[in-house]
């Protein structure tokens, strides 16, 4: 899902670029960890949610961290490009700069997830903002896609403010006690 806006410049990364990707991911200083998240959520629900919220809780993380694949024998592993995961590294066109990276999971169906990172010195410029939209016209441009989905924390107001400013769709949740933790999102891509 390569592709270009006003001020980015979206394309396929490299082994040395995923190593960067894991290395930020297992920074104790980046974006929130899901299991942070679960713990927020604990503490300020702990009476509603349930032992059957938190299986399906866990299973509902481990689709998203291990997608399912085509080819089950071939373990690429969390951070290598696949027919259902995909890096695309993030440039700023001015310097040539790296500002983070786009994922797309399951690309290889009509309805893929979509998660932005940006590197913490990029935020509140607008960039995720151009990055999300034009994430969006280009898969309506490709007319492979019906829909882009996009998963964000109930702590994360930022994240939320984006997908909402580009048009997401809040849906209903998976699991009872979803909206706890995570709020999904679907953004339209075709014009049906």
């Amino acid at each position: 899902m390569e592709f270009e806006t006003k001020r980015l410049i979206i394309k396929p990364t490299d082994d040395e670029f995923l190593h960067i990707i894991k290395k930020e991911q297992e920074n104790p200083f980046s974006a929130i960890s899901y299991e942070e998240q679960t713990e927020l959520t604990l503490e300020k629900f702990s009476k509603e949610v349930t032992s059957t919220d938190l299986l399906a809780l866990r299973q509902f993380l481990s689709k998203l961290k291990n997608p399912p694949r085509k080819h089950p024998a071939t373990n690429l592993g969390f951070f290598r490009n696949s027919r259902s995961r995909e890096y695309l590294k993030i440039f700023r066109k001015e310097g040539n700069v790296p500002i983070g990276y786009f994922l797309t999971i399951n690309g290889d169906t009509l309805t893929p997830n979509v998660e932005i990172y940006l590197y913490s010195s990029f935020h509140h410029m607008g960039y995720g903002t151009e990055l999300l939209m034009g994430a969006i016209n280009n898969a309506r441009n490709m007319k492979r896609y019906t829909e882009l989905y996009c998963l964000t924390s109930v702590h994360n107001k930022n994240g939320i403010a984006l997908v909402e400013k580009c048009g997401g769709i809040l849906q209903e949740p998976e699991f009872p006690h979803q909206h706890f933790f995570f709020k999904e999102y679907k953004l339209p891509v075709t014009n049906d």
